[in-house]
């Protein structure tokens, strides 16, 4: 009888933490904005990304209050590796323009921030694809 006590006491405490991680897509949809590695009053490019309920995944490129560019995509969440595919747009990747098309180890996820570095381009290849992400919810 002690053991079934303390199995259950273990099950319980796995139950505990596995609901404290909570459902990282559920963080993930809304809206986000891209934190720039360089002064933000100096830099008049703002890249936002706009996740969806289910796998969609739209990146927009503002230049003042116009959007200059933007990419329909697709992805995917799951413990510590973040995805992001071809969707609707399926331009040429370009590794060198910063394609946010990759697969991501996934830094830290939460209710407002979001930081994760790329470490795989979509071919698999790893030559210089180590680029850190960060988002702010808005």
């Amino acid at each position: 009888m002690k053991i079934f006590y303390q199995l259950a006491f273990f099950v319980l405490l796995v139950v505990v933490f596995g609901a404290c991680r909570g459902d990282q897509q559920k963080k993930l949809i809304g809206y986000w904005e891209q934190v720039p590695f360089t002064d933000p009053e100096e830099t008049p490019k703002k890249k936002y990304w706009e996740f969806y309920a289910g796998d969609a995944l739209t990146v927009f490129t503002y230049v003042g209050e116009e959007v200059s560019d933007s990419m329909q995509l697709t992805y995917s969440i799951s413990g510590t590796v973040f995805e992001v595919f071809s969707g609707a747009d399926d331009r040429t990747y370009l590794p060198a323009a910063r394609d946010p098309r990759g697969e991501y180890w996934v830094d830290d996820l939460n209710d407002s921030q979001f930081k994760a570095t790329k470490r795989k381009h979509p071919d698999g290849s790893k030559e210089g694809v180590y680029v850190r992400v960060e988002l702010v919810k808005r």
